[in-house]
């Protein structure tokens, strides 16, 4: 009985490990890519100037993140920490030639979405 009894706490106490590994919250990691605005994504330009990208996060057309270099290239919209939409943060950027958000990706009914801790330049 008292093997048995060691044995299974030597269970629960692998079981409670192994299940505490897997509920840790996700690291951030960085992605780089560049800065467009979606409605222009979609009429096929992805040049942006800072200023043309300030404007329109002004007006609340999305600045997101493209990763990748070709057309097939995935967006991301950008949140911040707090909740709110960050494209205003990542128009600043929009000179740049790459952009790193640093962040947990994630993914909701399709659509990709960063949470953002960091947003700097990779130029």
């Amino acid at each position: 009985m008292k093997k048995l009894s060691i044995i299974f706490c030597a269970i629960a106490l692998v079981f409670c490990c192994t299940m505490s590994d897997a509920n840790a919250a996700p690291k951030a990691k960085k992605y780089t890519g560049t800065v467009v605005a979606l409605t222009d994504y979609i009429k096929g330009t992805e040049t942006l100037t800072k200023a043309e990208a300030v404007e329109k996060a002004e007006k609340g057309i999305p600045v997101v993140l493209k990763v990748g270099t070709t057309k097939a290239g995935k967006l991301y919209f950008v949140i911040n920490e707090d909740g709110s939409f960050g494209g205003k943060n990542l128009a600043k950027y929009a000179a740049n030639k790459k952009v790193i958000v640093e962040g947990i990706k994630k993914i909701k009914n399709g659509v990709n979405y960063i949470i953002a801790t960091k947003i700097s330049s990779g130029d």
